[in-house]
């Protein structure tokens, strides 16, 4: 796919799952898989040297002039960073135009006018928790796998509830949840049972190192799947100091009422382009010029394959592997809620 035609430099292939198991409720298990339900398309940058246009890299260094926080041990292979967490939604500042720091190369030398500086490897990095100002815990990747969820896959349903119960503050990510096979017949079942209740499911699954709760809803169809936050992470508006307000008049409010019928309409989400983002890939298509010409196939040489067969033979491949995957998680029964993970010493 053309990154300009896109509108995005990352876009483009085929979906993946990013998770695949069992969507259970009572003695019912469903075979699922999970893709993601969006796809950011903010128009991303990488960084080059204006001088020379040589990218710009970053690098992992520690002064040697700041002051050890800890004694250095003579082992301290147990600090290797962890697995990385999913990140959370993010917050994107208003026409904030995001840059794609460049992978970092081998460790090179200190510059000779950095002496005080050094760089750290990527398996020397361990973290470390201010629990006062400039004051530090350190933690070790093994102690955060004695505390990690049980990896799981099961989606283990515990309620259901009313959509409108649920305050969309609460929403965190979204996922279609898509049925394995053998499962399409009980998950078309859950969809029209919950569509006939008016409720979704409210269930905790594992999804990389996290357990997540999530709100399973029917939607044109299907099941759609949202990560939520927790209670003590959504921000109660009384804790801003937000000053009491004057209640208006019933003239007020009708006028204001019949302002908002007025300009009432049906959601479309098409009407509310990125007018920022197209001026600047406009910007960008007219710096890039024409795409430069494939050199001429020679005579008697293989031709290219044409992409359709080429998209043909992947849909084949992915067939087959949503195949063995379906077969494999049919085979697993209902989960337990994922407890702490105990490690066992030697």
């Amino acid at each position: 796919m053309d990154r300009l035609a896109a509108g995005c430099d990352t876009c483009g292939g085929m979906a993946q799952a990013v998770w695949t198991g069992t969507l259970s409720f009572g003695l019912v298990g469903i075979p699922v898989k999970l893709y993601g339900a969006t796809t950011p398309r903010d128009v991303r940058f990488h960084q080059f040297e204006g001088r020379t246009g040589r990218r710009v890299r970053y690098r992992r260094v520690a002064n040697e002039a700041d002051v050890p926080l800890w004694d250095v041990g003579p082992d301290t292979s147990s600090g290797e960073p962890g697995p990385v967490e999913e990140p959370r939604r993010e917050e994107r500042a208003e026409r904030s135009m995001p840059t794609v720091p460049s992978p970092s190369p081998p460790p090179p030398p200190a510059a000779p006018d950095e002496p005080d500086r050094r760089e750290v490897a990527f398996e020397e990095v361990v973290r470390g928790f201010e629990v006062d100002p400039g004051r530090f815990i350190r933690v070790t990747s093994e102690e955060l796998e004695e505390l990690a969820p049980e990896p799981s896959r099961s989606i283990d349903i515990e309620d259901f509830v009313r959509l409108d119960e649920i305050d969309p503050v609460y929403f965190e990510k979204s996922y279609h949840v898509v049925p394995g096979r053998g499962g399409e017949k009980p998950y078309l079942l859950l969809v029209r049972a919950m569509e006939e209740a008016g409720r979704v499911a409210v269930g905790r699954f594992v999804l990389r190192t996290r357990e997540h709760v999530a709100a399973v809803r029917p939607a044109g169809g299907a099941l759609l799947l949202e990560t939520l936050f927790r209670s003590d992470e959504v921000r109660d508006p009384s804790e801003l100091g937000v000053r009491p307000m004057e209640e208006p008049s019933e003239r007020e409010v009708r006028v204001a009422v019949r302002l908002i019928e007025a300009l009432a309409t049906d959601w479309d989400p098409a009407r509310y382009p990125d007018t920022y983002r197209e001026r600047v890939l406009e910007l960008i298509r007219g710096k890039a010029g024409p795409a430069p010409e494939r050199p001429p196939v020679p005579a008697g040489a293989e031709p290219e394959p044409a992409v359709f067969d080429l998209m043909e033979a992947l849909r084949r491949s992915v067939e087959e592997a949503r195949r063995a995957r379906g077969t494999a998680a049919g085979r697993t029964g209902t989960g337990t809620r994922p407890a702490p993970r105990g490690r066992r010493r030697a």
